[in-house]
């Protein structure tokens, strides 16, 4: 296996703070959509996590992603699925949410 897809969680704080929770891991893009996408098991976790970003990690010691290998989803509490979405503007500059 060459990549996995990971699942992360993205959420902020009161003050500002970024919360993340890595949800888990899939061996296919679709997979890690269609989990995403249905909200498996409350991944919004009643409105503590609002986004998620799925990465195309390659394997090796801490692998470097880029904007390239993200999807952004945004939960959205009338059908209770996330929804792809753009980058949020205040993520720009971060990257490697699951490892690294």
């Amino acid at each position: 296996m060459d990549v996995i897809y990971t699942v992360t969680c993205i959420g902020e704080s009161d003050n500002g703070n970024i919360r993340k929770r890595v949800w888990g891991w899939y061996a296919s893009y679709y997979e890690a959509e269609e989990a995403a996408i249905e909200n498996i098991t409350n991944m919004n976790e009643a409105g503590w996590y609002p986004w998620i970003v799925i990465e195309q990690v390659r394997e090796g010691i801490l692998p470097i992603t880029n904007h390239d290998c993200q999807t952004w989803f945004l939960f959205e509490h009338e059908d209770g699925k996330y929804h792809k979405i753009d980058r949020p503007k205040q993520f720009d500059d971060l990257f490697n949410w699951s490892i690294g």
